[in-house]
């Protein structure tokens, strides 16, 4: 079944949808609808993957009007299959990644926020590079290495920061965003050894503990927030 033709039929197994967005208990009426056709015994048959299938649809879905909030709970879904796998690594980090950036285009930050520091804790244990990674038997692909990922996300969680008002936490992100791009863009032996002090500094420190800022006022909420906002375009 072509991709179209699934979201024609997510889309029509909801009750009418009257010019608005689609209420939670509709949206889980599509996503049981095409639940129950990606894990029949025909699609397992033809070695179909539910997880691969979702994070298409959830692709799918954000181009539609109204519907981004379907594609959150298509990702969701993506993510509950994945979990049942021992191994998923940057599947599940680029997921994480995905709906983190889809709440922040819904202003849901809280929610982003939640997303976006799972998939920082994937990304620490996931092996190798993402662009290595067979990711959804081939149906979603990515150029990017594992610090270029990391880069990524660091600005996405530098954004909502700043819109949740925690300028130091910002601050420390964009700041953590700048260092890996100075490691990417360094020679091979000098990003060797900065890599194996990034570990090393993770290993004795887990989380990176909230510092103090000097800044203060309005005007550096607004530094935060345009230099997060332009890192994230």
């Amino acid at each position: 079944m072509s991709m179209d033709r699934l979201v024609e039929l997510f889309v029509e197994s909801m009750p009418d949808l009257k010019g608005g967005p689609p209420t939670e208990e509709a949206v889980e009426i599509g996503i049981s609808v095409v639940e129950k056709l990606v894990t029949s015994d025909d699609a397992v048959q033809m070695g179909g993957s539910p997880s691969a299938t979702f994070v298409c649809l959830g692709m799918a879905l954000e181009e539609k009007p109204m519907l981004s909030g379907a594609a959150i709970r298509c990702y969701e879904k993506a993510l509950m299959f994945l979990s049942r796998r021992s191994e998923s690594g940057w599947e599940k980090a680029v997921v994480l990644q995905q709906v983190g950036v889809v709440c922040i285009r819904q202003k849901r930050f809280e929610e982003a926020k939640q997303w976006l520091e799972e998939c920082a804790e994937v990304v620490k244990v996931a092996p190798g590079h993402p662009r290595d990674a067979a990711l959804f038997s081939g149906a979603f692909n990515t150029q990017q290495t594992r610090m270029q990922f990391a880069v990524t996300l660091e600005k996405s969680r530098a954004q909502v920061c700043a819109h949740l008002g925690d300028r130091t936490a910002a601050y420390q992100h964009i700041a953590e965003a700048q260092k890996l791009e100075e490691l990417a863009n360094g020679d091979a032996v000098e990003r060797q050894a900065a890599q194996a002090e990034l570990k090393k500094e993770q290993q004795n420190s887990g989380s990176k503990a909230a510092g103090s800022t000097a800044a203060s006022g309005g005007a550096a909420g607004a530094a935060v927030a345009g230099a997060a906002t332009k890192g994230a375009a």
